[in-house]
């Protein structure tokens, strides 16, 4: 007499296909949880493999979103600054970061001077450590930037949001 095994189908094989109504389930002999139907996958409901699974396809998407905010980041702070990353690689480290949330446009900083630039940026940092000589060099770089004057609150936004988008 055979087992009865409720099963939760996770579909592998070509698209479109699915084995929502397939009743044609053959359990794998040394692991009766897994099985074969029409090249797709079968897993047992109970199985801990499904929510693996669900799991790593979050944890790829996750990364994948992250990846994308970066670069949103990165080429909204290039239209504004495009010299900003001869000074820092990552614009995602801490000084960097404190650093675009307020002033990621060269005219702002253009009309402070370095000590109040300085100062400013360090409220905004999150973080213990502030590299005091890239933000002088980044003052410096603003007086000769080629960025974009029009438009600069809308792209100053867009970093911000941006920004909390890989903070949450």
């Amino acid at each position: 007499m055979t087992e009865e095994i409720k099963v939760k189908y996770v579909p592998q094989g070509e698209p479109g296909k699915t084995c929502a109504d397939c009743k044609l389930f053959t359990p794998d002999e040394s692991n009766p949880g897994m099985g074969a139907c029409h090249g797709h996958t079968v897993l047992a409901a109970g199985s801990g493999y499904a929510d693996l699974r669900q799991y790593v396809g979050l944890h790829d998407r996750l990364n994948r979103d992250i990846r994308r905010q970066k670069v949103l980041l990165r080429n909204a702070a290039g239209q504004l600054f495009p010299e900003l990353p001869t000074c820092f690689k990552d614009l995602t480290g801490n000084t960097a970061l404190a650093l675009l949330r307020h002033h990621a446009a060269p005219t702002g900083i253009q009309a402070m001077s370095q000590e109040a630039f300085i100062t400013s940026v360090q409220a905004d940092l999150r973080g213990k450590r502030l590299l005091v000589s890239r933000l002088r060099r980044v003052h410096a770089l603003a007086a000769t930037s080629v960025g974009l004057k029009d438009g600069v609150q809308a792209l100053q936004l867009m970093t911000r949001l941006h920004i909390e988008t890989l903070e949450t």
